[in-house]
């Protein structure tokens, strides 16, 4: 069995076993957040469900009751305590026994780093500091309240490793070997952080007091004198935060665990400067694995964003720092704060549109462990065996899984590199503001020429050697690294990018802008390939690959090859990906199908099997056997205010000689799908297309059933919630969510057609 290490050691071989089977160390990451702590038996309910739903890793993600009693209310008490450790051990234990991997969190809550208050219970004198200003103009240090420490501070990075890192390795005992990661989620920084640390590390290292240019820090409009003060101030910001992340991760590789998570407002240029992490990119590195987050919006396919200083290529940030560190592994935490509404080709497009980025191992966020009460009202969207359509994940996390096999088998092959002009957004002002725009701007206008790349700063260029007119970054080789508009350049940096050969190699050519495309080339040499339709319709294009060897493509939804040529047209649905190769020899080419003789479906019956509901006591998905109108296979639309789960029922004739093919023209949203009583697949991306072998078939008459599930967003747009709870049980994402699931249409199908499976040589 395969390991995050093993990944990051490059010491796994692609197979096109590998790639049909899946690796559960990819696989989709379960999120499991315990708002009161399972007991046994939904404890192992929620993860039987969660494997059998696709999931290949598990992680808690504890929400004591002194995290945001304010605002997010719950019922977990003694975190960290002996009981609470006997409970994590048993549901960890009960996890890896049934085949999940299995990280941990380090945190009760967010941010990390605090312990969820026990550090500064220990140790108050750590307690974060940050630059005031009053009415007058004066300036002081204040403390901050809160449960967070002093991110900048040694002593109290230490003290929290202590507190939980060295707490779950003692209290899991012998389950601890068993554990592969340790999330670590949005440090607290701060922009105007003064604790003594900082003030200490700023005057021996720049030979003057910050005590006496606090201005600068609040005030980024103060010319050239304020611009170079905040440069020194934010590099030691992020000297010392990198020096707090090594001891996490110190702490975390002692007990044979990665230090995986990723920062705050990771989604904008500036992210360094707002939460005080210093150079971005440099802050990421301090990672085992440096991910990033898609949240409330932050992807769409529309092409908006929920918060407009967000930057389209943002996930670039992550995987460049993972390639420049020899690594072929990004993360990203998706999809919390969507609400409820997302489809599976939504989902799809949030996580394909980080892959064709660089990012290849995705944590759904989030799986309650209780949707009772006030519960079901907090972080949505909820993955939970008890809202409908939940099984059916397990297509789309075997496809999500795939693509992660196949784009973590190499190494970034982008020979062109954009420059994060670091320095010039840390001084401010609106030299600041312009170094974010020109960033922004090269970034799309890199994008939108077809052309892939990862980020830089100058700390790495400067650092790293130059052979063959090449600049050699970790794993990274780049021959061309362009500059935004107006940012300037030191003689140095001059003199070292006039080395370089200054034209990049694009692997990949498309007739179609909105098709974006990644390489990376794998340890055997072989090129893996994803091009992705970035666009919210279906479209088409020729796809060029400069190669001169013969190539295949390789379908995420079967795990089959398929023959492939340099200026094919490949068709996407919006959000999807194709997967091209150099060929293999293991790679068995499946043969060409199309769809031969239709088999009438008889409609036999249709039925509300699960019906989803919210009340005062929770969401439930109870057993329904509401009969409807006989289904038609031109389509159907769930009954108005019904949410939930219908079975529609046909009988067909075949024989036992022919695989199937069972084909639905637009799908809303989920559906499992049963011939003669057995479970034969799911569907809830486009094409909407499943295979149905003949050996789940019987000679004569066949029972077919599509069992489509409904989104649950239907039925929160609905309830009034806030007539039966109060603001704070709701908790302060409840009316972001609802824009989302107000927009949910009824669930339903059309165009259903089951047709003979022809095969033509390969």
């Amino acid at each position: 069995m395969n390991t995050l290490k093993d990944y990051l050691e490059h010491q796994v071989d692609f197979s096109a076993e590998l790639f049909q089977s899946g690796d559960k160390v990819l696989a989709p990451v379960m999120t499991w957040a315990w708002f009161r702590g399972p007991e046994r038996d939904e404890m192992k309910r929620e993860l039987d469900a969660a494997k059998r739903a696709g999931f290949g890793t598990v992680y808690i993600l504890p929400m004591p009751k002194e995290f945001r009693p304010g605002t997010m209310p719950t019922e977990l008490e003694g975190y960290l305590t002996p009981a609470y450790f006997d409970k994590v051990h048993e549901a960890l234990e009960y996890a890896d026994g049934i085949g999940l991997s299995i990280w941990l969190y380090d945190e009760g809550g967010w941010p990390s780093g605090g312990a969820c208050g026990r550090v500064l219970a220990q140790k108050p004198e750590l307690r974060a500091r940050r630059v005031r200003q009053d009415e007058d103009g004066a300036f002081s240090i204040a403390e901050q309240g809160g449960l967070c420490p002093d991110l900048y501070s040694a002593e109290a990075a230490e003290c929290f490793t202590r507190i939980t890192h060295d707490a779950y390795a003692r209290e899991l005992c012998g389950l601890s070997e068993k554990v592969a990661a340790i999330f670590t989620d949005e440090p607290a920084g701060y922009a105007d952080a003064a604790g003594p640390d900082i003030l200490r590390t700023f005057e021996e290292t720049y030979g003057y007091r910050l005590e006496e240019h606090f201005d600068a820090i609040v005030s980024p409009d103060g010319g050239a004198e304020h611009a170079r003060v905040r440069r020194d101030y934010f590099t030691v910001l992020g000297r010392l935060f990198q020096k707090t992340a090594e001891i996490y991760r110190r702490a975390a590789n002692s007990q044979g665990w990665l230090l995986i998570g990723h920062l705050d407002r990771d989604h904008t240029a500036d992210a360094g400067v707002t939460k005080g992490y210093g150079n971005f990119l440099r802050a990421l590195k301090s990672l085992d694995i440096p991910g990033v987050d898609a949240i409330g919006g932050q992807i769409l396919s529309d092409g908006s964003r929920m918060d407009g200083h967000a930057l389209a290529f943002f996930p670039r940030f992550a995987s460049s720092a993972a390639v420049q560190k020899n690594s072929p592994l990004a993360l990203s935490e998706s999809f919390a704060v969507y609400g409820n509404a997302l489809s599976g080709d939504a989902m799809r497009y949030v996580l394909n549109y980080q892959l064709v980025r660089g990012i290849d191992l995705f944590n759904f966020m989030l799986t309650p462990d209780t949707v009772r009460g006030r519960y079901a009202f907090s972080e949505r969207p909820y993955f939970h065996p008890d809202f409908p359509g939940y099984y059916a994940l397990d297509s789309l996390c075997a496809e999500i899984g795939r693509e992660c096999v196949y784009m973590a088998a190499g190494l970034h092959a982008a020979e062109t590199a954009l420059l994060y002009p670091w320095e010039e957004i840390a001084a401010g002002g609106k030299a600041g503001l312009s170094a974010i725009e020109a960033f922004r701007a090269a970034g799309d206008r890199l994008e939108a020429q077809g052309a892939d790349f990862d980020l830089i700063d100058v700390e790495t260029i400067l650092s790293s050697p130059i052979e063959n007119m090449t600049l050699l970054c970790g794993g990274a080789v780049y021959t061309r690294v362009v500059i935004p508009a107006g940012i300037s350049l030191s003689s140095e940096m001059r003199r070292k990018l006039s080395m370089l050969r200054g034209e990049a190699k694009e692997f990949v050519k498309t007739d179609e802008p909105c098709f974006l495309h990644r390489t990376v080339r794998c340890k055997d040499g072989e090129l893996h390939i994803c091009v992705f339709n970035q666009s919210n319709e279906e479209k088409t294009a020729r796809v060029f690959v400069k190669t001169d060897r013969p190539l295949l493509r390789a379908d995420p939804k079967t795990g089959e090859f398929l023959p492939f040529r340099s200026g094919d047209a490949l068709t996407l649905s919006s959000g999807q990906c194709a997967l091209l190769t150099t060929a293999k020899d293991n790679a068995v080419l499946a043969g060409t199908k199309k769809c031969g003789e239709a088999l009438p479906l008889i409609p036999v019956s249709a039925a509300a099997v699960s019906e989803f509901r919210l009340s005062g006591s929770g969401a439930v998905l109870e057993t329904s056997c509401k009969e409807l109108l006989p289904p038609d296979p031109g389509g159907a639309e769930f009954p108005p205010e019904f949410c939930g789960e219908i079975s529609y029922s046909f009988s067909f004739e075949a024989d036992r000689a022919h695989d199937l093919t069972l084909d639905i023209t637009e799908l809303r949203y989920f559906a499992e799908v049963f011939v003669n009583g057995a479970r034969v697949g799911s569907i809830c991306t486009s094409p909407y297309r499943l295979s149905i072998k003949k050996r789940y078939l019987l000679q004569g008459t066949n029972e077919l059933i599509v069992k489509v599930a409904d989104l649950a967003g239907s039925a929160y747009a609905r309830y009034p919630a806030e007539r039966f709870f109060d603001r704070k049980d709701l908790g302060p994402y409840h009316e972001r969510t609802l824009r989302f699931e107000k927009q949910v249409r009824p669930g339903g199908f059309a165009g259903l057609r089951l047709y003979q499976t022809e095969y033509a040589d390969s």
